[in-house]
C-alpha cells in the first residue's frame, strides 16, 4: 500500500482488520475470497459493524488491495451478487443520520471571524491565530491537514508583481510523488481587510515573533501547543454558534475548501481556475504553474467584490473524497 496516502492506508488497515474479524468469526478462509464470501462480508458490515454505505465501499476497496498485495487476482473483478448486495443496502440504510458537512461561504468566514474575536476562552494571540487559520483556509482551498501541517518557513509576503502571499505544500493528498507546490493567495482590497489572509497571517506573525521559543508550526497557542485538527474544528463551530448560525457541528475542517470553491463559482470565477486552486486534477502541480499569475491572484478579490452580487450561474457545493 507503498502508493496510497497515509490516511487511505490507515483506512484501508481498519477494513483489513474487519474483514479478517469477519474470516475468523464465520470460519472462512480469507484469501481468495469468493463471490459469496464478499457478499456475506458486505452483509456483515451493514448488519454487525453497523457501517455506513460510504464506509463499506472503502472496506470494499481494502479487500480488494489486500488480495492483489498478495498475488490474487481482483476479488470484484466479474462478480455481480456482491455489488448487488452493497445496492441493497444503501437501500435499506440509506444515508440516514449521516451528517451532511456545509459549505463555509464568505458570509460564513466573516461570522468565523466575527465570533472568533468575542471568545472569551481564547487570549488575544489565540483569537487572531484562528482567524488567520480560518482566513487562509478559505482563501487558499486548503484541505484542513495542509493548514495544520503549515510551518512558519513555508509562508512569504511579496509584493511582486502585487502584494501577494505565497504557501508552499510540500505534499498533498493528490500529491503521490511528493513534488510539492507553492500557492499564490492574493490580498483583499481595503474595504475587506478585516477578513484578509494577509493582513491577518501578517499581524499574527508580527505578535508571536516576540515568543523566546518560536515553534516551527505556523498555528500555535500562546502556551506553545500546536492547533490541532479537532481544536481548530470546535472554535470554528463555537464561532459560528455564537453567531447564530445554525447546524454549526455540519460546518467541518473540508466545508472551508468546499465552500471556498462555492464562492468562487458564485463570483464568476472559472472552473478551470476554481480547479487550479484547490489543485482538483490528477495534474494539479502542472495545471498551477501553467496558470497566469495575474489570473491567481485575482482569485481572493473576485471573490470578495463580486461573490455578494445576484448570479443566474451559482454552481453548488464542490466537494473531493
Amino acid at each position: 500500500m507503498q502508493s496510497l496516502a497515509p490516511s487511505t492506508r490507515r483506512l484501508y488497515g481498519v477494513g483489513q482488520a474487519h474483514y479478517r474479524a469477519y474470516c475468523l468469526t464465520y470460519m472462512r478462509n480469507p484469501l481468495p475470497a469468493n463471490e459469496a464470501q464478499l457478499a456475506e462480508f458486505i452483509a456483515y458490515l451493514a448488519d454487525v459493524v453497523k457501517a455506513a454505505p460510504t464506509t463499506i465501499k472503502v472496506y470494499m476497496a481494502a479487500v480488494r488491495t489486500l488480495h492483489l498485495e498478495q498475488g490474487h487476482p481482483d476479488p470484484f473483478e466479474g462478480t455481480s451478487l456482491p455489488h448487488r448486495v452493497f445496492t441493497g443496502v444503501k437501500r435499506v440504510v440509506g444515508t440516514h443520520g449521516r451528517l451532511h458537512r456545509l459549505p463555509i461561504t464568505l458570509s460564513h468566514l466573516r461570522a468565523i471571524i466575527s465570533g472568533v474575536k468575542r471568545n472569551q476562552q481564547l487570549s488575544p494571540v489565540d483569537q487572531l491565530m484562528v482567524a488567520a487559520a480560518s482566513s487562509l483556509a478559505f482563501f487558499g482551498f486548503l484541505r484542513c491537514a495542509e493548514l495544520i501541517a503549515c510551518k512558519r518557513g513555508e509562508v512569504t509576503v511579496t509584493n511582486e508583481p502585487q502584494r501577494h502571499l505565497l504557501l508552499a505544500i510540500p505534499k498533498s493528498k493528490t500529491d503521490p510523488f511528493r513534488q510539492g507546490c507553492t500557492m499564490s493567495i492574493g490580498c483583499a482590497d481595503k474595504a475587506n481587510t478585516a477578513i484578509c489572509p494577509i493582513e491577518l497571517l501578517n499581524t499574527y506573525l508580527a505578535v508571536t515573533s516576540r515568543r523566546s521559543r518560536m515553534p516551527p508550526t505556523l498555528f500555535t497557542y500562546q502556551d506553545g501547543r500546536p492547533l490541532g485538527r479537532q481544536d481548530f474544528i470546535h472554535h470554528v463551530q463555537q464561532a459560528l454558534t455564537s453567531q447564530g448560525i445554525q447546524d454549526a457541528k455540519a460546518y467541518l475542517g473540508h466545508s472551508f475548501r468546499s465552500g471556498a470553491a462555492t464562492s468562487a463559482a458564485a463570483a464568476g470565477v472559472p472552473d478551470w481556475l476554481i480547479k487550479a486552486m484547490g489543485r482538483w486534477s490528477s495534474n494539479a502541480y502542472q495545471t498551477y504553474i501553467k496558470t497566469p499569475k495575474a489570473a491567481v491572484l485575482d482569485v481572493s478579490r473576485a471573490i470578495l467584490t463580486r461573490g455578494s452580487k445576484p448570479t443566474t450561474n451559482v454552481c453548488p457545493s464542490i466537494t473531493d473524497s
